[in-house]
């Protein structure tokens, strides 16, 4: 979906209460430290619940009062858990549900998971994605081409470093931040440094990190922060200190999915306590006009995690240059929760009847953790995959988080399969092709946008 797409707003019923109206006149303070998720925008984290109960829209501070989607309690999707009998005893499940703001749009969680229990131990490594480079070094390419072949780029939250690698090709200074210890357990490296001897601060984005690296590296010509600001819990502040980084001419490009493409492609699977909000392009332009800066311009990737919008921010010395997006209507979410609730049943029907014995699924993702625990919590007695196919060797062994599946190598023959479910279905293309070459000639079981066998 388009995210300036124009919907039918004018029946849309006036959602502004005297509460809200009192939440923007007197609205939250800002300001402050603060990690890349915290709880200034609710209650504090709970020392045994390990979540803060989240009260206000991260944008526009307007009280959250139109739940629209509950998933029930969920372990962490990227959570996997040893074999170990006591790790699985001790699994925390935790509220996943969403919101939508009615003076914005932007759809977030209405809890927010302790940071160091997201992120300490943390799994995914982006790189095993041949599609994913390809996406990274088209992105450096056009940096490159805009900016010309040297400058200063700040990956946010870097992970393995992927794309800052791409940037080799050029004379370009390179510098990660990267709370998790992916870059250490990626490449066995000094913490501080990730494949070919990038530079990684191990710190979460924050004021303090952006002023260290103005004081100790200068002004940054290029900032990117692909898939990470939806994990943000004050993107306000968060863009106020990129903002403060930056060269006067310089570029922040911002990656997040489109919470249009996510209803169109009912993926609601993407929806997991990493991922605090849900952009569209009114909350992003709010959040921009908010931090000082404005949108220059935007591209969509289609194919990228469901469906990708980049936008590229600037220092504000104007309007936004493309035409405002407007408000959807709230009735586009509830019709959206209807469609999941029927794709969780109807998923479940499907595959109780298929033989366990020959059931594999592919991508030991979040995508699947959170669509096999949503079916978990409506059908615990359902038929679930003997194990799941991952290529990343840091999760083979384990189990996938709730329903306890082994998570184990791509086999040499598949030919005794009859169905692979495709956990992570944007990658559908690139896992059909692997499990062809591995003897596999039976169906694919598919969710997204609607569950069937192909």
């Amino acid at each position: 979906m388009d995210p300036r797409k124009l919907l039918d707003t004018q029946s849309r019923p006036n959602m502004t209460t005297e509460r809200q109206r009192e939440s923007r006149e007197d609205p939250l303070p800002r300001g402050g430290s603060f990690d890349l998720i915290g709880s200034q925008l609710g209650e504090p984290f709970g020392q045994k619940s390990g979540f803060s109960v989240h009260t206000n829209c991260r944008v526009c501070r307007t009280a959250l009062l139109l739940p629209y989607l509950d998933l029930g309690d969920q372990p962490l999707a990227n959570g996997l858990v040893s074999a170990d009998a006591l790790a699985v005893e001790n699994e925390t499940r935790y509220p996943l549900a969403v919101a939508l703001c009615p003076e914005c749009g932007l759809s977030q969680l209405t809890v927010a998971v302790d940071p160091k229990i997201l992120y300490t131990h943390y799994r995914f490594s982006s790189g095993v994605s041949r599609a994913w480079l390809v996406h990274c070094q088209e992105l450096a390419n056009s940096v490159i081409s805009e900016k010309g072949f040297s400058g200063f780029v700040v990956d946010i939250a870097a992970n393995d470093g992927s794309q800052l690698n791409q940037f080799r090709s050029a004379d370009w200074k390179l510098l990660g931040v990267e709370p998790s210890d992916v870059p250490t357990l990626m490449v066995g490296a000094h913490p501080n440094e990730v494949r070919a001897n990038i530079p990684i601060i191990r710190q979460f984005w924050s004021q303090a990190v952006a002023d260290q690296i103005r004081r100790e590296h200068g002004p940054v010509d290029v900032v990117i922060a692909q898939n990470v600001f939806g994990h943000v819990a004050d993107p306000v502040e968060f863009l106020k200190a990129t903002k403060s980084v930056l060269a006067e001419d310089g570029q922040i490009v911002i990656e997040v999915p489109d919470v249009g493409d996510m209803i169109d492609n009912l993926a609601f699977d993407t929806i997991y306590h990493e991922h605090l909000s849900y952009w569209n392009g009114l909350a992003l332009e709010r959040a921009a006009e908010a931090s000082g800066l404005r949108v220059k311009k935007l591209e969509q990737f289609p194919d990228i995690h469901g469906g990708t919008v980049r936008y590229w921010l600037e220092h504000r010395d104007g309007a936004t240059q493309f035409e405002r997006s407007p408000l959807v209507s709230d009735t586009v979410y509830t019709a959206f929760a209807q469609r999941v609730s029927h794709t969780i049943d109807l998923t479940s029907s499907i595959i109780s009847g298929i033989e366990k014995t020959k059931f594999l699924a592919w991508g030991a993702s979040a995508k699947g953790a959170v669509m096999m625990n949503a079916i978990y919590n409506r059908w615990p007695r359902a038929t679930f995959p003997r194990a799941v196919i991952d290529q990343t060797p840091e999760k083979q062994g384990l189990l996938t988080p709730g329903v306890h599946i082994p998570v184990i190598a791509p086999p040499d023959d598949l030919s005794d399969v009859d169905v692979i479910w495709v956990l992570s279905w944007n990658w559908l293309p690139q896992i059909r092709a692997q499990a062809e070459q591995r003897g596999f000639s039976g169906k694919y079981l598919v969710t997204s946008p609607s569950p069937r066998l192909v």
